[in-house]
Parts: C-alpha cells; structure tokens; sequence
C-alpha cells in the first residue's frame, strides 16, 4: 500500500511539475505590408498562443518607423524590417524580424520638345510611366490626359498620375520657346539682365537695344500669366509685390524671340 501511495505521490508531483514549467512562448503573426510607396499604413499584429501571461513587448528597427512601444500590435508602419522580443512572466522570450513591404515608386521618363517660336503652340510632352502596380490614369494641368499632350505654348505642366490601386504622384515639366542656334548664351546674357534675385517688391528688367513691343510676362509653377506689361524701357520695373513667396519664370519676348529665367520671390 505504501509503494502505490508513493507511486500516486511521485505521479502527481510530475503532473505538478509541468504544470508549473514554463511552456514555449507561441504566436500567430499577421502583416500588413504598405499601399503605396512611402505610405504608413503597414502593420504587425501578434496573438501569443502559449506561454505564461503576463507578456511584455519590446520593438525595434533599423529602416522603419512609427513603432509604439509596449504594444502587441503595431500600425501606421512605413516600409522596413521590425524586430519584436516577447518576454512572458517566466522571463522566456521570443525574438523574431519580419519586413513590411512596398510598391516600388512611381516614375516618369519624359521627353520635352520645346516649342519652335513664340506663340507657335508646338510644343510637346511625352511621358513613359514606371513603378507603382500598372493600370495609370494621367492627367494634366491644362485639362489633356494620357501619356502624351501636344500644341503647347511656353509654360509649367502638372502631370497627376495614379495607379490602379489609387497610388498617386505629381510630376511637373517645363517647355520653353527655342532660341535661335545664331544666338549665343553671352550675346543673351549682354541683351537682358534681371535682378534682384531673390526679389522682395520690384524686379527690373534692363535691356540693351530696346525696342518696341518687348513684352516681360511672370508665370506661376502652374504655368499660369499673372502679369503682362510691355518693356520698351531700358530699364522696366515689374511689380511683384502682390505675389506669393515662391517660384516664378519671367518670359521675355523681343523681336520673334523668347528668353524664360527663373525667379524667387521672397
């Protein structure tokens, strides 16, 4: 009687012990990788499924970002690799790294023709879109769409384009008017000086041989004319006090030629 009582003992005390032993720390793990390039919207969710609670979490990353300490789960993830290390109350861990993933960027390979001559309207841009997941809807800033717009006149084009997931990138490209090959950068930079540059108020425009009907337009980034005047003078005054900070292209048109400079107005 006594052997099987401590037969019975000795098999409890081994269902006792592991019982007690610290079981392996577990879990199922789910990620969700980013929409869009650049975006921070992926995450990982952990369920730990054997172990001993309470579990505390530690994160960490080399590439990534927007991690919240102490948390099982974790959102508003850029792309990159996150390791987490789950402690449970019998100081087992698990360490695992998982990567978020992204699409690759979305690009454009243009080709710009200039238009030949002022106000000729023939110039044009071609785009080869790249990256994203395909299937791209493209439309431009003067309300044409599709890879290639034709008939443009000098100024600024705003390409929107989008993936088939909704993905989006905003591209811009400028056509300028030709200058004649017979024309040299230093005989143009001897016709037309433009300063200050940064301007604050007043841009001035001095010209050597002036003579009648030079025009001096400002454009916006969004190839918008915001201001018109003639620039007979030798030296113009073009009042920029009214404008935003930012970028613009002044556009100088003297005798069938047209000579764009960009400005910054502070």
């Amino acid at each position: 009687m006594r052997i099987i009582n401590r037969a019975f003992i000795l098999f409890l005390l081994i269902v006792i012990f592991n019982n007690l032993k610290a079981q392996k720390i577990e879990v199922d793990l789910t990620t969700m990788n980013c929409t869009c390039f650049a975006s921070s919207d992926g995450g990982i969710t952990l369920v730990v499924t054997s172990g001993t609670p309470p579990y505390t979490y530690s994160w960490s990353t080399i590439d990534g970002s927007n991690l919240a300490q102490g948390q099982a789960n974790q959102y508003n993830l850029t792309a990159g690799a996150y390791t987490f290390t789950i402690t449970d109350n019998n100081s087992k861990t698990l360490s695992e790294t998982y990567t978020i993933f992204e699409p690759s960027e979305i690009i454009a390979i243009e080709t710009v023709t200039d238009e030949t001559c002022v106000d000729c309207n023939d110039g044009s841009i071609s785009i080869s879109i790249e990256g994203g997941v395909g299937g791209y809807d493209i439309n431009w800033s003067n309300g044409d769409s599709g890879e290639n717009i034709n008939g443009l006149d000098v100024g600024l084009y705003i390409a929107y384009i989008s993936d088939m997931i909704g993905c989006y990138r905003t591209l811009s490209f400028q056509v300028n008017t030709q200058v004649s090959t017979d024309i040299s950068k230093e005989k143009i930079h001897r016709t037309f000086q433009i300063f200050p540059n940064p301007v604050t108020d007043e841009l001035f425009i001095t010209c050597q041989n002036t003579r009648k009907n030079t025009l001096c337009e400002v454009y916006n980034l969004g190839g918008e004319k915001l201001i018109s005047k003639i620039c007979n003078e030798s030296l113009s005054r073009i009042n920029m006090t009214d404008l935003e900070r930012g970028i613009y292209f002044v556009k100088i048109i003297k005798s069938n030629q047209s000579y764009t400079y960009k400005i910054v107005k502070e």
